[in-house]
């Protein structure tokens, strides 16, 4: 009889066991997703970021070039430059 209750008692305490770890992992998905998220939003703010300053970079070259259709640029006009374009700004 003993033998039939330990089978019994085992075999609840398995699927006891497993129905908790299902729980774990499900939590665990859930917070891991939402992690993914702020991760992603915060590489996408980066990069957006990134983009503004490589776009402002694209106009100053472009004034550059106008300005300079042809003749060669002072040292003032190059300090002007090179602060439109943020260059020593790194992020």
């Amino acid at each position: 009889m003993n033998l039939i209750f330990s089978f019994r008692f085992y075999r609840r305490y398995k699927h006891l066991q497993e129905v908790a770890a299902e729980k774990m992992i499900e939590s665990l998905k859930g917070t891991l997703g939402k992690i993914w998220e702020e991760e992603l939003a915060e590489f996408l703010s980066r990069m957006n970021q990134l983009n503004q300053k490589i776009q402002g970079k694209i106009s100053a070259i472009a004034n550059l070039r106008q300005r300079n259709s042809g003749a060669s640029p002072t040292s003032v006009e190059n300090k002007a430059i090179e602060r439109e374009m943020g260059f020593g700004n790194d992020f």
